[in-house]
């Protein structure tokens, strides 16, 4: 039983020292559209986040708030 599994372990090691190094990763193209999109993500998080802080500040509500308790909230 044992010899068995020292024999699959060994067939998994070398099966996994074989394949190519992007064969489990992204490809170029998936990456840079990872990129892209992350940083259209924080250009329109940045954008929203300004539009809501100046509407809390016409509007007079607070940017960040601590409780007595320690907790604390933030826009």
């Amino acid at each position: 039983m044992r010899r068995y599994v020292l024999l699959l372990l060994s067939v998994a090691l070398l099966t996994v020292g074989f394949l190519p190094g992007d064969a489990a990763a992204q490809n170029k193209k998936q990456k840079q559209r990872l990129r892209t999109m992350a940083e259209e993500t924080a250009q329109e998080w940045e954008a929203q986040r300004e539009k809501a802080t100046s509407y809390a500040e016409e509007v007079g509500i607070p940017l960040r708030k601590e409780f007595e308790d320690g907790g604390v909230i933030s826009l």
